[in-house]
């Protein structure tokens, strides 16, 4: 049982941020997990906002076309349209094995949030668990798990797709009614986003760490946010930020060590020396992906931890947002 936490002006951020920087760090080992885990979910509200606002953008203009039904027709024609029933098993074959492909990295998927909220939170007579560990209580959480990302992802979508239509209206008949209309949805969008990667992550906590089925967990979850809605807007801003020194980090930490490698590059093309130019530019390659992989599994971690640490103080009561003590403090209110 959570204890309750009366010293309400206990800080939030001061810690919550170090801590959360200090662990990603320190737990290394939980990175590759991260990655996986990052596929669907970073972790991050307001970037998993402008990620979404991005692709609406793109996608209004064909959301009344025929272009996902094209692709599947595509998909069909090409296996119809094999010259013999051996090229018609082999179109099948191919599509079969993608397919199972995407749903194992989706399954891969699930199971590493889970274990990164258990290997973040988890706690096993005393100490953190292990890499072993973390998987096993993702995968023994799988279909909670895969259940809570079809309804909150599944209500992302929705939502996404109710953008969509005025978006796609408004593109083809402008007006001024349109484009306040498609402002007003804009902002409840925003606000659904932010509510539901909340949701989402409390819910993962309460099923990974308290053992919870998923409507209680999304229960919870949904008082939590009611409660605390403006906490989540401050931390999920912080976050964002956070994110992007991150990814900002890394690049500048690509840029310096890519230095001598660009100078080595410039040395063979001076020298007419294809081959070293050739290897040259295959190891600047693959240090721009190492680092900036992690540079992301570092942020993922990052982001899971401080959803962690910002549950238990929820789930304390010991969580104020900073407008509210600010105003206390400055209308001289006392806890």
């Amino acid at each position: 049982m959570i204890r309750k936490n009366k010293k309400i002006h206990r800080p939030l951020y001061r810690e919550i941020v170090p801590a959360s920087i200090k662990g990603a760090w320190r737990h290394r080992w939980l990175w590759p997990i991260a990655l996986l885990a990052g596929l669907i979910q970073t972790g991050g509200i307001i970037d998993a906002v402008l990620l979404s606002l991005r692709r609406i953008r793109l996608e209004s203009v064909t959301l009344f076309d025929a272009s996902w039904g094209e692709s599947i027709g595509a998909i069909w024609s090409r296996i119809i349209g094999a010259p013999d029933l051996i090229a018609k098993i082999l179109e099948a074959q191919n599509f079969i094995v993608g397919l199972t492909v995407v749903v194992a990295t989706l399954g891969l998927a699930f199971i590493c949030q889970g274990a990164l909220a258990y290997g973040i939170g988890g706690s096993i007579r005393g100490r953190m668990p292990n890499f072993k560990e973390s998987l096993h209580a993702g995968a023994k959480a799988l279909g909670r798990i895969f259940a809570l990302n079809l309804v909150t992802l599944g209500l992302t979508w929705l939502a996404r797709f109710l953008m969509l239509v005025p978006l796609a209206v408004f593109s083809q008949q402008p007006s001024a009614g349109l484009a306040v209309a498609s402002v007003g949805i804009s902002i409840v969008y925003i606000l659904a986003v932010l509510s539901l990667t909340a949701i989402h992550f409390f819910a993962l906590n309460a099923i990974v760490l308290n053992d919870a089925h998923v409507t209680p967990a999304l229960e919870r979850a949904a008082l939590m946010l009611r409660s605390s809605w403006l906490t989540i807007i401050e931390i999920a801003i912080i976050l964002f930020f956070v994110g992007l020194l991150t990814m900002g980090v890394g690049l500048l930490l690509f840029l310096a060590m890519w230095v001598p490698i660009f100078l080595l590059q410039l040395g063979a093309a001076l020298l007419n020396m294809s081959g070293l130019f050739i290897f040259a530019n295959f190891i600047g390659t693959i240090l721009f992906f190492v680092v900036m992989l992690s540079a992301g599994a570092f942020n993922v971690s990052f982001q899971y931890r401080a959803w962690n640490l910002l549950y238990v103080r929820l789930g304390e009561g010991g969580a104020v947002a900073k407008i509210h003590r600010i105003l206390r403090s400055m209308l001289g209110i006392q806890p």
